[in-house]
């Protein structure tokens, strides 16, 4: 069976961003907090790099780090698979907070590599040629891209998935030897996009078209209404695949 046209298939009642309805207190402690954390892991470690996937999350993110001024790498994995839509909007975030996004890509070799033992749509047959795909794009960029890192961030919160549902602020990544940081750990989808309409932050326009989460453009499309998050994710998958590594 051929998927790959599938990712733009036609859906009734679409996921759309939730409304906020916790107080005002609520809310702005949690912005502070944010601030309060970041700032820390600025000020406690030597090189931090932030990983930016260009959801609403990562914007955030992008968004505080440019206001407090704050020296943290930004960086993007281009996967060469990428919506462009994605890569529209990267530079366009770039513009508006004028802040440089480092582009880490895959390997040129590797990729050749990859061509020679699997196709592109072998993906959807095996889980197997899946994690290789993934291997080749996205984890062995970022591990090149985390090379002279002594921490990093992700917008990675426990809400999104299952996979993702105890999921600490700090944390250790063994991979790698750093320290990991998910500052949004907490935030709710719908205290999440209340900060991104009271800030203004610019969204990516596949989240107004039913995506809450995006990825490659082969591996990602939007979710209904009731389906979880990370549901458009690798979708032929089970929910516990729902992640690169």
């Amino acid at each position: 069976m051929n998927f790959s046209n599938s990712a733009y298939r036609p859906i009734t009642e679409r996921w759309q961003a939730p409304e906020y309805g916790g107080s005002e207190c609520e809310r702005l402690a949690k912005a502070k907090r944010l601030d309060d954390q970041l700032g820390q892991i600025a000020a406690k470690h030597k090189s931090v790099s932030f990983a930016c996937s260009f959801s609403i999350e990562d914007i955030i993110l992008v968004e505080r780090i440019a206001s407090l001024g704050l020296g943290i790498t930004i960086f993007a994995i281009d996967t060469g698979r990428l919506p462009g839509e994605t890569l529209e909007f990267a530079d366009h975030i770039e513009d508006h907070y004028d802040v440089s996004i480092q582009r880490i890509a895959p390997d040129s070799e590797s990729l050749q590599k990859l061509a020679g033992l699997q196709h592109d749509d072998d993906i959807y047959l095996s889980e197997s040629f899946r994690k290789k795909c993934c291997e080749v794009r996205k984890l062995a960029p970022l591990g090149r891209a985390l090379a002279h890192a002594d921490a990093w961030v992700t917008g990675m919160r426990r809400e999104q998935s299952a996979t993702r549902a105890s999921i600490a602020y700090k944390e250790f990544d063994h991979a790698r030897g750093i320290a990991k940081f998910n500052p949004l750990v907490e935030w709710s989808t719908a205290e999440v996009w209340s900060f991104a309409r009271q800030q203004k932050i610019p969204i990516h326009p596949l989240h107004e078209r039913g995506y809450p989460s995006i990825g490659c453009a082969p591996c990602t499309r939007a979710v209904r209404a009731h389906e979880d998050l990370r549901a458009g994710r690798w979708w032929w998958l089970s929910n516990d695949s729902k992640e690169c590594g």
